[in-house]
């Protein structure tokens, strides 16, 4: 029996995401608090989130992975390898207080230009209402009725955020900082699927998506499952980009110089299913790659002429 019936299958190819009641077992949901509370590594320091500990995720994983398979035999997102795992804690503030909406920033930047195949799984571990505090999410479908061009440019991509303007939706691409507007309301193709402990929310790294509130405190964890056949390259991995792009790879520069060493080591283009494994093993000890060394490489891409460009090629290997 597949962990996902056929409705859920069908509502995930329609909209790009789907909500899954009670995946969790009461068990389950007190490993990952007892885990947040001795977990440590923090590998994307800009965003102030602890990593997963190695070992409650290799026991997570088989359960992830029968996600990814029930999903592959129904739509068309090929994820078949956890690349990230890390807890986000959500405090209460001023009511009305959301975050933007926006599409996944660092698994764009980092692994490359396939977000088709990549797979956001958030759970919420600590969430006293069921009703606040969830995600709130722009189904694909309904953004393709809306603003069919919105739609063609978005699908597939990452590192796009939206924003509300009078009369309409500004698209602003951060890869590039260039924006593109259209005449519909983001706000009308939102979505809050209701969610408890241990619930599932799976969507696509294309997926416009922000916190609903910040009315509760909020413990979730985050599953990140990806395509291990996937190239990662240089290219992308350097290219300046928008100021913002520069800033936040720069804050995160550990886990920029890591893949930089692993494409030192397994050559560029490497498949991310190599980089990631190499990774893992690399993360005890300090990266080779010095921060000059990043620095440097990026302003020599700048000089190049990558400035503003994303990789070229097709990531999604067949």
């Amino acid at each position: 029996m597949s962990i996902l019936s056929e409705d859920q299958i069908a509502e995930y190819r329609a909209k790009g995401f789907v909500a899954v009641p009670g995946f969790l077992s009461r068990e389950e949901i007190e490993r990952l608090r007892r885990d947040f509370e001795e977990a440590s590594r923090v590998s994307f320091r800009f965003y102030g989130v602890k990593d997963v500990t190695p070992a409650c995720a290799q026991e997570m994983k088989p359960r992830l992975l029968d996600v990814c398979r029930a999903l592959a035999a129904g739509s068309e997102t090929r994820a078949d390898m956890l690349s990230g795992a890390v807890y986000w804690s959500s405090r209460k503030a001023e009511a009305g207080v959301t975050d933007a909406w926006h599409q996944d920033h660092d698994s764009w930047w980092l692994w490359g230009e396939n977000h088709v195949d990549y797979l956001h799984m958030f759970i919420p571990i600590a969430k006293p209402d069921p009703e606040k505090t969830g995600l709130t999410l722009a189904a694909l479908d309904r953004l393709e009725a809306a603003a069919p061009g919105a739609h063609r440019l978005t699908v597939g991509q990452g590192a796009m955020s939206l924003k509300r303007e009078a009369g309409g939706t500004t698209v602003l691409v951060r890869d590039t900082g260039k924006k593109h507007a259209f005449d519909f309301d983001v706000e009308a193709l939102a979505e809050t699927p209701r969610l408890a402990e241990g619930d599932l929310l799976l969507f696509r790294g294309d997926v416009f998506h922000r916190t609903q509130d910040r009315q509760c405190d909020r413990l979730a964890v985050s599953f990140r499952m990806a395509r291990g056949g996937t190239p990662v390259r240089r290219e992308h991995l350097l290219s300046w980009g928008s100021l913002e792009k520069f800033v936040l790879s720069m804050t995160n520069h550990e886990k920029y110089r890591y893949v930089l060493e692993a494409l030192d080591r397994h050559g560029d283009g490497s498949p991310l299913g190599e980089v990631a494994s190499y990774l893992e093993a690399a993360y005890e000890r300090p990266p080779r790659v010095s921060f000059a060394g990043l620095l440097g490489q990026k302003l020599r891409a700048a000089a190049s002429g990558l400035l503003g460009r994303r990789g070229t090629g097709s990531a999604r290997a067949s």
